[in-house]
């Protein structure tokens, strides 16, 4: 049994836990990915961030 009764996969080191972090990566990254394409097109529509932040710059 390792130090504390942790479990491999429960180390902060272990491969197991490594791969859950990068899976929470990809879940936490995947909607900015969607938002960068659909901006072209909100742009196009004049409906894009930028321009809402520069209004809230402005104000």
């Amino acid at each position: 049994m390792r130090p504390g009764g942790a479990a491999r996969g429960d180390l902060r080191g272990a491969a197991a836990q490594r791969r859950l972090r990068e899976a929470h990566f990809v879940a936490i990254v995947t909607p900015s990915i969607k938002h960068l394409r659909k901006e072209p097109s909100e742009i196009d529509q004049g409906r894009g961030s930028m321009r809402l932040w520069k209004a809230m710059a402005a104000s």
